[in-house]
């Protein structure tokens, strides 16, 4: 990684969860409304781009009603964009939108794994408890890294218990040996959600959580000082365009 792009990571704020949006000026929402579905009945996907951005801070459900209707655009860009204005758009309908794309669409998900880990972050960025069993289902099953990386540090933007005892549970369900390749982010996950940082040795993390762990509790925001490995990795991810690419090169030369 260039000393330009490590300066700039360290630079960013850690991550936490977005702040309540103030309610949008109604004409504003019309606008929005208006301007998505002109676009959507326009099926140029240039203009569908343009509304989109347009109601990237218009936090109203029937804004949010609208931008989701993009997740199934048959054009790849715009369901990526619309994923990405959900992300953002601060509203508890935009997380519960996301919701239930990823339930309906579960099956097409497993051959985009790109689509699917961009689905998790944009939910996992609202930092809502109800999302920590979305995020937590089914995660050993995804043979994508990128996939397992969204939802284990997905739920360490939870700030929360239960997402603490959901990855201390992802890693006795799985077994060592299945956890193993991902303890970099495992690791990731338990030291932001902690404070605590026991390396990428599961052993380890297990005996702090039978000796002290269970009886700890997860602080509103994100640690102030984390390994600066740890910081690096969290922080790539936020901000990364598609998640995936702020991961170490494999074997093979994959991510």
């Amino acid at each position: 990684m260039s000393a330009l792009l490590l300066a700039v990571l360290l630079s960013l704020p850690l991550q936490d969860k977005p702040a309540e949006a103030a309610p949008p000026d109604p004409e504003r929402v019309k606008e929005a409304v208006a301007a998505l579905e002109l676009a959507q009945k326009s099926g140029d996907p240039a203009t569908l781009l343009a509304a989109l951005e347009e109601a990237r801070d218009v936090a109203a459900p029937e804004v949010v009603d609208g931008v989701a209707k993009a997740l199934k655009h048959k054009e790849r860009e715009v369901r990526l964009a619309a994923t990405e204005v959900l992300r953002f758009l601060q509203h508890v309908d935009a997380a519960e939108a996301l919701e239930r794309h990823l339930a309906r669409e579960k099956k097409a998900l497993k051959d985009d794994a790109q689509f699917h880990a961009l689905l998790l972050r944009a939910l996992a960025q609202h930092g809502l408890e109800r999302s920590i069993e979305v995020l937590s289902d089914d995660v050993w099953s995804a043979t994508d890294h990128r996939v397992i990386r969204a939802r284990l540090l997905g739920l360490a933007n939870i700030r929360s218990d239960a997402a603490l005892k959901a990855v201390m549970g992802l890693t006795t369900q799985a077994g060592k040996h299945k956890v193993e390749p991902y303890m970099a982010d495992v690791r990731t996950s338990l030291a932001v959600l902690t404070g605590e940082d026991h390396g990428e040795v599961l052993d380890a993390w297990w005996k702090w959580w039978n000796d002290s762990g269970k009886q700890s509790h997860v602080a509103p925001a994100v640690p102030a000082k984390l390994p600066r490995e740890v910081e690096m990795r969290w922080r790539a991810f936020w901000k990364d365009k598609t998640p995936g690419g702020e991961a170490p090169e494999e074997p093979g030369g994959g991510r």
